[in-house]
């Protein structure tokens, strides 16, 4: 038998190929299964919309760059 499903996907089983009927559910809920893969696969994803750092993340890695700098200017030799 088929079904046709709303995203237009055809799942086909025969139920005389089946020695039960157990058989032909659990090939309709593999066809579902490969149904649902290939549609995640499928689908477009939401670009992600890039953010602008804080003032206060700016600040701190500001703060951070001058006190590395500071420590660096301490280990030069002194000209005299």
């Amino acid at each position: 038998f088929f079904l046709l499903d709303d995203s237009g996907f055809v799942v086909e089983a025969d139920l005389a190929e089946c020695r039960k009927s157990d058989d032909a559910i659990e090939k309709l809920a593999d066809f579902s299964k490969l149904k649902k893969i290939i549609l995640d696969a499928t689908a477009v994803k939401k670009a992600r919309k890039p953010t602008k750092p804080s003032k206060n993340s700016q600040r701190k890695r500001m703060d951070s760059k001058t006190k590395h700098s500071n420590l660096k200017q301490t280990r030069k030799k002194i000209d005299y």
